[in-house]
């Protein structure tokens, strides 16, 4: 991951939820200030969105 724009709040998405806290650390290592990320999950019977809004400290 990169952040050639220097902002400093992003909307990630992943297709693995383990994967979004290596993200995270990234992007705050990048001196973000914001995160908002979603998944989405699909399966036989149910389908599952979610959105969360995290403070980066």
């Amino acid at each position: 991951m990169c952040n050639p724009a220097n902002v400093k709040k992003h909307l990630i998405g992943a297709y693995d939820l383990a994967l979004l806290r290596p993200m995270t650390e990234v992007l705050k290592n990048l001196g973000s200030e914001a995160l908002g990320w979603s998944t989405v999950m699909t399966g036989l019977m149910k389908y599952q969105y979610q959105i969360k809004h995290l403070s980066i400290n």
